[in-house]
């Protein structure tokens, strides 16, 4: 379980893996958020979904908006190309995404001020080579 401390809203962001065996379907993927002040869970959305070994390889915050990366190809039900956002009441995806190599993945995500960079394997983003 990964944790990501948001500032602005105090709360702790959580991608936990939910499934009754060891094998975790990616459609049981969610997200949730624990809010310390209201000592409530609140869901963030539907999940993720995508190919086999589909799944979240990292997570930035850039002032309120939670942003993933990974291997993916939906968030929330919004087509997402292996990154999207979380703006505090829906997912949105990246334009386009990240793709244009096999099993094109975000590895990397950085925020500096309001700037977002993202690493991994890709050739394009947002269409742009």
């Amino acid at each position: 379980m990964k944790a990501v401390p948001t500032a602005v809203t105090r709360s702790l962001t959580f991608l936990k893996k939910l499934s009754s065996g060891n094998a975790v379907p990616l459609s049981m993927m969610r997200w949730s958020r624990w809010n310390p002040e209201a000592a409530s869970w609140s869901s963030l959305g539907s999940g993720i979904s995508g190919e086999k070994d589909a799944g979240i390889s990292v997570l930035a915050v850039v002032g309120t908006d939670l942003y993933v990366g990974g291997y993916f190809t939906t968030a929330g039900g919004v087509p997402a190309n292996n990154i999207a956002k979380w703006d505090g009441s829906s997912w949105s995806a990246l334009g386009s995404g990240v793709g244009g190599v096999s099993y094109a993945r975000v590895s990397a995500l950085a925020a500096i001020g309001t700037n977002l960079y993202v690493g991994g394997k890709f050739r394009t983003a947002g269409g742009l080579s």
